[in-house]
């Protein structure tokens, strides 16, 4: 159980067994677990639209004939609406690139001919397991417009039964508003997942590290906040969506502030492609992103109307599919993308976009599933019992010549999904890595100092991943949470370059 071949079922919920009762019966399913009312909406929404308002409706009442797919998947069937989920939607586009990595979450033969009965599923990625989500096909709209995700094409659905399926699994459609890419790539893959801030001083050593990654590498990266003495109040996006007739489909004015140069503050894209190509006298560095909007792109050097195009070869131009369009997709110089983006999200099964350097690439992983219990987490900040109540777990680091020059060990932390809307805020949670004092598998003494047990940190985010260059030897990991009050399982990985083990 919980591999993809054989996925936990989510509330226990059969999606064979409940297709064929209802097309037997010949009624559409309707998702007791998931109810079209404001337990599925989440009560906190009531700040951002209006819920009262909202209304359910299922695909056939929307277009005449519902299609599931049009064309097939693409980051650009989706339109972002309401709900501030541009970290869900720009995971999503970054994964209908991967086609390998999109048939493990969207089982086949979903769709709306004779079969129909008005159930789907999904698969999510979950604490090592993969986890099996069906829905019923009802999808929340408000003032005649989707509160949530838009499909681009007015026939095509399934980006939005995706996301009702991952809202479910989170809890609820508020879990969607706001929230961070990595934890979003880490559901819809069971990848390994970092993010790097480019504002430190080694963001510009993370070109090799993207554009030397593997193809099947998925990226995401997250705009800076502007400053406010520079803001245009007066702009706003409107933003438009195209269907396959080219009809187009006005939107409601977005209430995020879009700064002049045409990117939106503290947004999520996809980086979709990146290529260095000749220019002038030298090369250039170039990143293409995809806006969850469906419109809205840079406007500064490298957009797709810039005159700087006319300097770079036809068949470079041709090689990086640049479209002028207002599609959302956009390319953008390296330095400035540095500039104007703080953090770059990236994701694989290993983390081998850190072998840039070596291009040794042989990653070990382990996971071990475990729960933090009342008897661990009810400690005083200042008790040194409060590392040694907490789960410990070894590792055995060896000498490699070539894993010496970089990282050759990740660690990873990862909560229960649904923490953030059973108690309202993700758990505070960290670890401490440390090495073994001689041959004596304990925690050294330097650490159960009172002085140092106060300064252990911790964050109220869904996964930490955190990346280390250690010399041979053995190392202990405790991973903890905080909180004192609230019991949780949790997800703890390592990933070992060297020719080591973890117990």
């Amino acid at each position: 159980m919980g591999s993809l071949a054989n996925p936990w079922k989510f509330h226990n919920q059969d999606f064979e067994n409940l297709k064929e009762f209802h097309l037997k019966k010949k009624t559409l399913f309707t998702d007791e677990y998931f109810s079209a009312n404001m337990n599925s909406i989440g009560s906190r929404l009531k700040n951002v639209v209006d819920t009262s308002k909202i209304v359910w409706k299922r695909p056939k009442d929307i277009c005449k004939e519902p299609r599931f797919t049009v064309d097939g998947f693409s980051p650009f069937d989706i339109v972002q609406r309401r709900l501030g989920n541009c970290w869900v939607l720009s995971a999503i586009g970054s994964v209908t690139l991967q086609h390998e990595a999109l048939e493990r979450i969207i089982p086949d033969n979903q769709g709306f001919g004779k079969h129909y009965a008005g159930i789907f599923h999904f698969r999510f990625w979950h604490l090592g397991e993969w986890m099996d989500v069906v829905i019923d096909d009802r999808l929340p709209f408000l003032d005649d417009n989707y509160l949530s995700v838009q499909p681009s094409c007015e026939n095509e659905f399934w980006p939005c039964l995706l996301e009702k399926a991952y809202a479910k699994f989170l809890g609820s459609y508020e879990n969607l508003h706001w929230g961070n890419p990595a934890g979003a790539f880490m559901n819809l893959t069971g990848g390994m997942t970092m993010t790097f801030d480019l504002k430190s001083s080694e963001a510009h050593t993370y070109w090799n590290m993207i554009s030397l990654a593997s193809p099947d590498t998925m990226m995401a990266c997250i705009s800076d906040k502007q400053d406010p003495s520079r803001r245009n109040q007066n702009l706003r996006p409107r933003l438009y969506a195209r269907n396959r007739s080219n009809n187009v489909i006005k939107n409601k004015l977005r209430e995020n502030v879009l700064q002049e140069n045409g990117l939106v503050e503290r947004h999520a894209y996809a980086i979709t492609k990146c290529a260095e190509v000749a220019f002038r006298n030298g090369f250039v560095r170039l990143i293409r992103l995809w806006n969850p909007w469906g419109s809205g792109e840079w406007n500064g050097n490298w957009n797709d109307r810039c005159p700087l195009w006319n300097e770079v070869r036809e068949k470079d131009r041709w090689s990086l599919q640049r479209i002028d369009d207002d599609d959302g997709e956009f390319w953008i110089c390296w330095e400035d993308f540095i500039n104007k983006f703080s953090k770059l999200i990236i994701c694989n099964q290993v983390p081998d976009f850190f072998d840039h350097a070596d291009q040794h690439k042989k990653w070990d992983r382990k996971m071990f599933r475990r729960r933090w219990t009342k008897e661990n987490i009810s400690w005083n900040k200042m008790d040194k019992e409060f590392l040694n109540k907490n789960p410990m777990y070894k590792i055995t680091v060896t000498a490699c010549d070539k894993a010496d020059r970089g990282v050759n060990v990740v660690v990873s932390l990862m909560q229960a999904s649904r923490n953030r809307h059973k108690y309202g805020d993700w758990l505070p949670i960290g670890f401490v890595v440390f090495k073994f004092p001689g041959s004596q598998d304990k925690i050294p003494d330097s650490l159960l100092t009172p002085e140092k047990i106060s300064t252990i940190k911790s964050s109220r985010t869904y996964n930490i991943s955190e990346a280390f260059h250690l010399a041979p030897g053995r190392y202990g990991i405790i991973p903890y949470t905080t909180q004192k009050q609230h019991e949780s399982a949790f997800l703890f990985q390592v990933f070992l370059k060297t020719e080591g083990c973890a117990e």
